[in-house]
Parts: C-alpha cells; structure tokens; sequence
C-alpha cells in the first residue's frame, strides 16, 4: 500500500525476540517473558 501511495520503503534487521502485542497469544507469550530471568532475554 505504501509503496502505490509513492513512499519509499526502508528495511532494518531486527530481533527475533522483537514481538507484537496484536493477538491473545502474543501478550501470553509477552508475560511469559516478563516472568523469565530478565539476564536471558532483556539486555
């Protein structure tokens, strides 16, 4: 859609860990991460 409005699209690497809250599951899985030791997945 973007790019017939005429924008130009830029891409980035990102993380595995990235997640979006846009589902039930994700936000489950969100506070599972919260409830993990923060040393091995929050740096």
């Amino acid at each position: 859609m973007m790019v017939q409005l005429g924008e130009k699209l830029h891409f980035a690497a990102g993380s595995d860990m990235n997640i979006k809250l846009t589902t039930k599951e994700n936000l489950e899985m969100f506070k599972a991460y919260l409830n993990l030791d923060k040393d091995t997945w929050l740096k």
